[in-house]
């Protein structure tokens, strides 16, 4: 098979923005807001100390900012944290620059992580992510030489009977489910009729603002908020594909519309669910 990426050379983000482990979450918010990123190398005199995702300042601020989220109505200070160092994952797995998409995609996928900071000689030069690694298997489809289960329909990929959820249940059940299942993703049935998707980065941000309008509220003298229900943080937007779809038909898919995973659906039931996990760990089988 020939490789359209020959390594992680080929394939990386060069330079890309990085914090300090003393700046401060606004400035985290800024860039994320402002730029396509999910994942911020947090450096210090070219050396990577730790990744920070948007997945980590979800959870730690409700995407609030400090002053939004560090005082209560009387102006007294509440435990929040500032500093990306405070959040930030730590220790870091990396690449190299001679690494293959294929031996990236393993590490991804036996990690559960969604990116890797590529090093020379010890100093951070690049970063690729899950989409870059997509991308490649997308490349790599587009040769003659591709294997043949990535012709094969999903409904041979994908994970059936995937675990549905109600969306009157409150979203702290809905991440134990996640937790316990090592999934990111939960299709939302109701009437047998997938309404939803509630993904991990829902659930950090209700579970963030949830958590900091409770402290203010104990703080001010007041009952805490209600518990927040699915319905309130899922996303509407779904993308099914029916179980005949081929695998490199549904990473297409992925990639041009920017999501994470597919909903498996015919006849309105839903059958399974397809992931960039899913997808990355075939094209990891080929290193």
């Amino acid at each position: 098979m020939t490789n359209i990426a020959l390594s992680l050379a080929d394939l990386m983000t060069p330079s890309p923005a990085t914090l300090k482990p003393e700046d401060g979450l606004d400035a985290a918010m800024r860039i994320f807001d402002g730029f396509p990123f999910r994942h911020l190398p947090v450096v210090e005199n070219k050396e990577v100390l730790g990744v920070l995702s948007d997945r980590d300042v979800q959870l730690a601020t409700g995407w609030l900012s400090t002053s939004e989220r560090m005082r209560d109505a009387w102006g007294r200070t509440l435990p929040t944290p500032k500093q990306i160092s405070e959040v930030m994952i730590s220790p870091v797995h990396c690449a190299n620059l001679t690494q293959s998409p294929q031996e990236a995609a393993a590490m991804m996928v036996e990690h559960r992580i969604g990116c890797l900071p590529i090093l020379d000689e010890g100093m951070l030069v690049g970063i690729v992510t899950e989409t870059d690694i997509l991308g490649a298997f997308m490349h790599q489809m587009a040769t003659d030489n591709v294997p043949r289960e990535w012709r094969q329909p999903v409904s041979m990929h994908m994970r059936s009977s995937p675990i549905a959820l109600d969306p009157n249940i409150e979203i702290g059940a809905a991440l134990d489910l996640c937790l316990s299942n090592h999934i990111r993703h939960l299709p939302v049935v109701e009437g047998g009729k997938l309404i939803g998707l509630l993904s991990d980065r829902d659930i950090r941000l209700g579970l963030a603002r949830s958590s900091i309008s409770d402290t203010q509220a104990q703080s001010e003298g007041s009952m805490s908020i209600p518990n927040i229900r699915v319905f309130s943080v899922m996303s509407q937007f779904i993308i099914p594909i029916r179980p005949s779809c081929t695998l490199t038909d549904a990473a297409g898919i992925l990639v041009k519309n920017k999501i994470s995973c597919l909903p498996v659906v015919a006849k309105d039931k839903l059958l399974g669910m397809l992931t960039q996990t899913d997808i990355l760990r075939h094209f990891a089988l080929q290193s």
